[in-house]
């Protein structure tokens, strides 16, 4: 599929939290240029499913029933090959506040979680918020490419690390971190008893030469203390669908 990008459409006056919210706080003859939240139409399936939902007339109450997660399996399946049960799939609206709920669920009060930096803030602010202790390894550039400082990661998994919040690929260096990097990063959450939560968000925006590896296919003992995070609504510029599975 292709797109116009020369095609302009105006999102002022649609709630756009992109577009509106900046006319509202700057003016209207400002750009904005963040690019989270693309300004490209959704896919013309997705469209007219949407717009076929909505002629139904009725709002109500709605679950995920089998076909969502059987759409789920299929796409784990063909993209990353990596083959996920039934059981495994949870649904939730977005993924940052999923993050919240499982350092919430999985740590304690005071207990250290750690990213690698710099990061996309509000995945540091859910460690913040829920007053945990932020535990930043810096990622270092070398020769154009940043690449993760092991030695600095492992002394900060001495010091108590409970959980890891994988960005992967990250965001907002763009790297794709590679087989190898994955499996050294998933020793040190084995050998330090730290639980893996990997934001797999941008895995579909992936350049020619690169792979996009899912943490948890690399082997039984990483997957049992791996949780992996999707979502089509960066892929398909569906944020506002609030679609996102753990």
């Amino acid at each position: 599929m292709t797109f116009n990008f020369d095609h302009i459409v105006s999102r002022f006056g649609t709630n756009s939290a992109k577009w509106d919210g900046m006319a509202q706080s700057l003016g209207s003859d400002m750009i904005a240029l963040s690019v989270a939240d693309m300004d490209v139409p959704a896919p013309p399936a997705v469209v007219d499913k949407v717009c076929e939902m909505a002629r139904h007339g009725i709002y109500g109450y709605t679950d995920p029933f089998p076909t969502y997660y059987e759409a789920v399996r299929q796409w784990m399946d063909q993209a990353y090959q990596w083959k996920v049960e039934r059981d495994w799939i949870v649904y939730c609206p977005r993924i940052i506040q999923a993050v919240s709920v499982l350092i919430q669920k999985c740590t304690e009060v005071g207990d250290r979680v750690l990213i690698h930096s710099p990061v996309y803030q509000p995945v540091a602010k859910a460690v913040t918020l829920n007053d945990r202790v932020l535990t930043e390894s810096p990622l270092h550039l070398v020769n154009g490419r940043y690449e993760i400082d092991f030695a600095d990661m492992e002394q900060r998994m001495r010091e108590g690390v409970k959980m890891v919040l994988l960005i992967s690929p990250h965001n907002p260096v763009g790297r794709v971190w590679t087989r190898e990097e994955l499996e050294r990063i998933g020793r040190l959450c084995i050998e330090y008893d730290a639980l893996i939560v990997s934001d797999d968000i941008h895995a579909d925006f992936i350049h020619q030469g690169h792979e996009h590896t899912v943490i948890a296919k690399l082997s039984e003992e990483i997957a049992e203390r791996s949780v992996i995070c999707t979502s089509p609504g960066k892929t398909f510029n569906l944020a506002s669908l609030e679609i996102a599975t753990l």
